[in-house]
Protein backbone atom coordinates (compact mmCIF):
# COMPACT_ATOMS: atom_id res chain seq x y z
CA UNK A 1 0.00 0.00 0.00
CA UNK A 2 1.34 3.43 -1.37
CA UNK A 3 0.78 6.33 1.23
CA UNK A 4 1.01 9.37 0.35
CA UNK A 5 2.09 12.33 3.01
CA UNK A 6 1.70 15.99 2.70
CA UNK A 7 5.72 16.44 1.47
CA UNK A 8 4.79 14.18 -1.55
CA UNK A 9 1.34 16.12 -2.32
CA UNK A 10 4.20 19.14 -2.51
CA UNK A 11 6.37 17.65 -4.75
CA UNK A 12 3.80 16.63 -6.88
CA UNK A 13 2.28 20.28 -6.99
CA UNK A 14 5.91 21.68 -7.57
CA UNK A 15 5.81 19.38 -10.79
CA UNK A 16 2.73 20.20 -11.97
CA UNK A 17 3.55 24.59 -11.10
CA UNK A 18 6.51 23.82 -13.43
CA UNK A 19 5.22 22.10 -16.30
CA UNK A 20 1.76 24.22 -16.63
CA UNK A 21 4.36 27.38 -16.52
CA UNK A 22 6.66 25.68 -19.33
CA UNK A 23 3.78 25.04 -21.13
CA UNK A 24 2.05 28.12 -20.96
CA UNK A 25 5.73 30.23 -21.61
CA UNK A 26 6.41 27.51 -24.68
CA UNK A 27 2.82 28.76 -26.07
CA UNK A 28 3.69 32.48 -26.08
CA UNK A 29 7.10 31.04 -27.55
CA UNK A 30 5.31 29.47 -30.67
CA UNK A 31 3.22 32.43 -31.09
CA UNK A 32 5.93 34.73 -31.06
CA UNK A 33 4.67 36.92 -28.00
CA UNK A 34 7.24 36.39 -25.88
CA UNK A 35 7.74 38.80 -23.06
CA UNK A 36 11.04 40.52 -22.88
CA UNK A 37 11.12 40.14 -18.66
CA UNK A 38 9.03 36.62 -17.55
CA UNK A 39 8.51 37.99 -14.62
CA UNK A 40 5.12 35.82 -14.01
CA UNK A 41 6.71 32.67 -15.16
CA UNK A 42 9.95 33.52 -12.96
CA UNK A 43 8.46 33.93 -10.24
CA UNK A 44 6.23 30.34 -11.04
CA UNK A 45 9.37 28.79 -10.97
CA UNK A 46 10.82 30.56 -7.69
CA UNK A 47 7.80 29.39 -6.47
CA UNK A 48 8.10 26.18 -7.66
CA UNK A 49 11.47 25.66 -5.92
CA UNK A 50 9.97 27.14 -2.67
CA UNK A 51 7.43 23.71 -3.00
CA UNK A 52 10.25 21.67 -4.06
CA UNK A 53 12.58 22.61 -1.03
CA UNK A 54 9.04 22.36 1.41
CA UNK A 55 8.72 18.93 0.39
CA UNK A 56 11.90 17.78 1.39
CA UNK A 57 11.22 19.42 4.86
CA UNK A 58 8.38 17.65 5.51
CA UNK A 59 9.97 14.43 4.22
CA UNK A 60 9.11 13.26 1.18
CA UNK A 61 8.50 9.89 -0.11
CA UNK A 62 9.95 8.16 -3.13
CA UNK A 63 6.72 9.93 -5.41
CA UNK A 64 7.88 12.79 -3.53
CA UNK A 65 11.45 13.14 -4.05
CA UNK A 66 11.30 12.12 -8.04
CA UNK A 67 8.35 14.64 -8.65
CA UNK A 68 10.63 17.49 -6.72
CA UNK A 69 13.55 16.66 -8.29
CA UNK A 70 12.10 16.58 -12.08
CA UNK A 71 10.31 20.14 -10.85
CA UNK A 72 13.69 20.99 -9.54
CA UNK A 73 15.56 20.25 -13.09
CA UNK A 74 12.15 22.35 -14.76
CA UNK A 75 12.51 24.96 -12.48
CA UNK A 76 16.64 25.12 -12.32
CA UNK A 77 17.10 25.13 -15.94
CA UNK A 78 14.41 27.84 -16.61
CA UNK A 79 15.77 30.05 -14.39
CA UNK A 80 19.20 29.64 -15.74
CA UNK A 81 18.49 30.29 -18.93
CA UNK A 82 16.41 33.53 -18.12
CA UNK A 83 19.08 34.57 -15.69
CA UNK A 84 21.86 34.31 -18.82
CA UNK A 85 20.26 35.19 -21.75
CA UNK A 86 21.47 38.09 -23.59
CA UNK A 87 17.98 39.81 -23.60
CA UNK A 88 18.18 43.50 -24.20
CA UNK A 89 17.23 46.64 -21.48
CA UNK A 90 14.69 47.83 -23.13
CA UNK A 91 11.75 47.19 -25.70
CA UNK A 92 12.32 46.72 -29.32
CA UNK A 93 11.15 49.26 -31.04
CA UNK A 94 9.99 47.13 -34.07
CA UNK A 95 6.97 44.25 -33.36
CA UNK A 96 5.10 41.48 -35.12
CA UNK A 97 2.14 43.38 -37.04
CA UNK A 98 3.64 46.76 -36.66
CA UNK A 99 4.83 49.57 -39.17
CA UNK A 100 8.72 48.69 -40.38
CA UNK A 101 10.70 51.94 -39.87
CA UNK A 102 11.77 53.08 -42.95
CA UNK A 103 15.46 53.04 -43.81
CA UNK A 104 17.90 53.29 -46.69
CA UNK A 105 19.85 50.35 -48.01
CA UNK A 106 21.79 48.51 -51.20
CA UNK A 107 19.38 46.18 -52.83
CA UNK A 108 20.83 43.53 -54.93
CA UNK A 109 22.31 45.29 -57.83
CA UNK A 110 23.77 47.83 -55.45
CA UNK A 111 21.57 50.58 -56.14
CA UNK A 112 20.13 52.83 -53.43
CA UNK A 113 16.93 51.00 -51.93
CA UNK A 114 14.49 53.14 -49.77
CA UNK A 115 11.15 51.11 -48.09
CA UNK A 116 9.18 54.67 -48.20
CA UNK A 117 8.99 54.12 -51.66
CA UNK A 118 7.12 50.89 -51.50
CA UNK A 119 4.42 52.55 -49.26
CA UNK A 120 1.16 50.45 -50.66
CA UNK A 121 2.67 47.68 -52.42
CA UNK A 122 3.00 44.14 -50.95
CA UNK A 123 6.72 44.18 -50.41
CA UNK A 124 8.98 40.99 -48.58
CA UNK A 125 12.28 42.34 -47.42
CA UNK A 126 14.84 39.35 -47.23
CA UNK A 127 17.98 40.26 -45.56
CA UNK A 128 21.43 37.73 -45.37
CA UNK A 129 24.54 38.40 -44.61
CA UNK A 130 26.33 37.58 -47.93
CA UNK A 131 29.91 36.29 -48.46
CA UNK A 132 32.96 36.16 -46.85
Amino acid sequence: MIIINFGDLLGLAALALALIALWLYMRKVKSVRVPLRPTIYTAAMLATVALVIASFVLGAGVIGVVCATGAFILAGFFLFTVATSALPDKQINVRVGSPCPDFQAPDHEAGPFRLSQQRGRPTLLIFFRGWW
